[in-house]
């Protein structure tokens, strides 16, 4: 699955990547992916890339990376933007060296806050970071006007 999905004002043409997705029957391994951490704190990006890198190794179909396992909620916008902008990059790097099987389906999230507004900045930093990759597929799993907002277009 490849394809671009951006919110309003990304640039970028809107996808149907999502909507294939959630209808298609999916089968296979979708783990929600980790954050491995340095010793001083931070992410460890070279670590992101080794478990992606894991991941594919296992076979896994895909990755759902930033999607609300319980370290998201102490990392930063920039740094749940950046983990997902590494996974899907090392996704991408790694199926084409490897033309042996399908690419694996990256499903990212990233949104934590509680206020719409708030959701709506996060999910557009989130698709504008990701608008130029393929394979990534922003996942909208708040309330249905959160999802028709973003789809539409529009901006706050």
């Amino acid at each position: 699955m490849s394809g671009t999905f951006a919110a309003g004002g990304c640039g970028a043409k809107k996808s149907r990547n999502r909507e294939v997705f959630m209808n298609e029957n999916r089968k296979g391994v979708y783990p929600t992916m980790i954050t491995p951490f340095a010793k001083e704190g931070g992410v460890d990006f070279k670590g992101v890339e080794a478990l992606t890198e894991w991941y594919w190794k296992k076979g896994c179909d895909g990755i759902f990376a930033v999607c609300q396992s319980g370290e998201i909620f102490y990392l930063t916008l920039n740094e749940r933007v950046e983990i997902a902008k590494t996974v899907v990059d090392t996704a991408r790097k790694l199926a084409e060296k490897d033309k042996s099987r399908k690419p694996m389906t990256i499903v990212v999230s990233g949104h934590i806050s509680s206020s719409f507004d708030d959701q709506v900045a996060e999910l557009n930093a989130m698709a504008c970071a990701l608008s130029a990759k393929k394979g990534a597929i922003p996942s909208l799993h708040t309330r249905a006007g959160l999802e028709e907002f973003l789809r539409s277009g529009a901006r706050r």
